[in-house]
C-alpha cells in the first residue's frame, strides 16, 4: 500500500511541475482534480506527506487544488521543451533505478543478505571491477547487478545537474524538479551522500600505470565530477526556492 502511496505521490509531483511550467492547464472542476483533492486532503495522507515524510510538491499541489495557490512561471522561454527533457529523464530513472536494488541499499536495506558495503568492496580492484561490469545480464549476481545500476545513478546525477543548472531563470521550476527526487537528495540525502562518496573514493584511489594509461584518467576525472555533483544535489542549492514558496502559502 505504501508503495502504491508513493508511485501516486510521484504522479501529483509530475502534475504539480506541469502545471507550473503551463504545459498542463490549470486545475478545474473535473472528477479528476476533486479525486486528487480529496486524496491530498486526506488527514493521513496530510500527515505522511507533511510529518513523516515531508515532502513539498505534493503540499503545493494540495494548496493549488483548494485555491490557495495560482502561480505559474511568467517568464518567457520554451519551457515545453524543458518539460520534455525532464520527463525524458525521468522515465529514464524510473526504468533504470525505480525499482532497483541499488536505491533500496542506499536506504539502507539489505537484500539476500548483501548490503551498499559489499558493492563498495568490489570496486578496490580495477581489473575485478571491470570484469564483472562487462558480465552479460544472465550471469550477474545482486553485486554485479548493483554495480550496474550505480554506474546508471551516477549518469542520472549529472544529467539532472545538467538540466538543474540550465534552468537558473527560472529558480522555481528549477527547485521543483529537484524537490521531486528530494527523497534522495533531501530526506536522506546525508546518509546517500556518505555512501556514494565511499564508492566515488574507491575509485579515486585506482592508479594509472602510467602517464599514458589514459583510461584510468579519465575514470578518475569522470568519478571527480560524479563526487561533486553529488554533493551539490544533497546540500540545499535547489532546495530554497520551493521551501519558501511553500512557507509563505502555509503562513497566509
Amino acid at each position: 500500500m505504501r508503495a502504491c502511496v508513493d508511485d501516486l505521490l510521484v504522479c501529483y509531483n509530475v502534475l504539480e511541475i506541469s502545471i507550473l511550467t503551463k504545459f498542463l492547464a490549470k486545475p478545474d472542476k473535473s472528477v479528476f482534480w476533486e479525486e486528487a483533492g480529496l486524496i491530498l486532503g486526506n488527514k493521513q495522507v496530510r500527515r505522511y506527506i507533511e510529518d513523516f515524510y515531508p515532502v513539498r510538491l505534493p503540499q503545493l499541489l494540495a494548496l493549488r487544488l483548494n485555491g490557495d495557490v495560482h502561480h505559474t512561471e511568467k517568464k518567457s522561454g520554451d519551457l515545453s521543451s524543458i518539460m520534455i527533457q525532464f520527463l525524458a529523464l525521468d522515465r529514464g530513472f524510473i526504468v533504470s533505478l525505480n525499482d532497483s536494488y541499488l536505491l533500496s541499499m542506499l536506504d539502507s536495506f539489505t537484500i539476500q543478505g548483501y548490503r551498499f558495503r559489499d558493492v563498495v568492496a568490489l570496486i578496490d580492484n580495477p581489473k575485478r571491477f571491470v570484469r564483472r561490469i562487462l558480465l552479460p545480464p544472465a550471469e550477474r549476481s545482486i553485486p554485479d547487478r548493483t554495480l550496474q545500476e550505480l554506474s546508471h545513478f551516477f549518469q542520472f546525477a549529472l544529467n539532472l545537474n545538467e538540466l538543474l543548472q540550465s534552468l537558473d531563470r527560472y529558480p522555481l521550476v528549477q527547485s521543483e524538479i529537484w524537490n521531486h527526487y528530494s527523497y534522495w537528495f533531501e530526506i536522506i540525502g546525508q546518509k546517500l551522500n556518505r555512501k556514494l562518496g565511499a564508492a566515488l573514493d574507491r575509485f579515486l584511489r585506482w592508479e594509472a600505470a602510467d602517464s599514458r594509461d589514459q583510461a584510468a584518467l579519465e575514470i578518475q576525472e569522470y568519478v571527480a565530477n560524479a563526487r561533486r555533483v553529488i554533493e551539490l544535489l544533497t546540500s540545499t542549492r535547489y532546495a530554497t526556492s520551493v521551501s519558501k514558496q511553500l512557507e509563505n502559502y502555509k503562513d497566509r
